[in-house]
């Protein structure tokens, strides 16, 4: 399902994680949580969400704003 929008209104839309490597890469290199307590979705991203995805065991979405394609990840 490459390319395809799975959720959106007005204002967001879901992105499935793997949609594409550019996703991917933005949240390995440049995706930071600064609280401390969010550290452990920092490292899910980045670390176990994309191996969960290869081996169908969850899947990930995320939320960004239509206007900008910015995620809404905190």
């Amino acid at each position: 399902m490459k390319d395809q929008i799975v959720f959106h209104n007005e204002l967001f839309y879901f992105e499935h994680l793997l949609e594409n490597e550019c996703t991917i890469s933005c949240i390995k290199n440049e995706f930071s949580i600064f609280r401390k307590s969010g550290k452990g979705l920092e490292f899910y991203l980045k670390a176990l969400a994309p191996f969960e995805e290869k081996r169908n065991e969850n899947r990930t979405y995320i939320v960004r704003d239509i206007k900008t394609s910015a995620a809404f990840l905190n």
